[in-house]
């Protein structure tokens, strides 16, 4: 089990990809990079060109999954807690559609709350 991770929602082009080489290539963190696309379409965008060739992609997770669909994200959080256990460091959402709400109290926790009808909290320490 991975001690901690980053998951970063939207991460196939753009600021997510960016984000996710930063990630790959600053620190230690295994990469949970999802999309509302293809996975191995995104994990070849991101480890693919002169960015992407140096970057490990042994720490780098690929999902596809609709935010808008509640079973891909519980489908996606089954997946990631399955391979790397519950070990979340940081979440960025950079995807179009907010369908969770991020509080960030004193930077030390990170509560993460879902629908009314079904409530899921992660804590992490950053």
């Amino acid at each position: 089990m991975t001690i901690s991770y980053a998951l970063i929602q939207g991460s196939s082009k753009g600021l997510g990809r960016a984000i996710v080489h930063s990630l790959l290539r600053e620190t230690r963190l295994d990469v949970v990079a999802t999309t509302s696309g293809d996975a191995s379409e995104a994990r070849k965008s991101i480890l693919g060109g002169e960015d992407g060739a140096s970057l490990d992609g042994k720490r780098l997770i690929t999902i596809g999954m609709d935010v808008r669909r509640e079973t891909d994200i519980e489908k996606a959080r089954a997946k990631v807690e399955y391979r790397l256990g519950q070990g979340l460091r940081l979440l960025v959402n950079v995807s179009g559609v907010v369908r969770r709400v991020i509080y960030f109290h004193t930077f030390k926790t990170a509560h993460i709350h879902s629908a009314p009808r079904r409530k899921v909290v992660t804590q992490c320490e950053l």
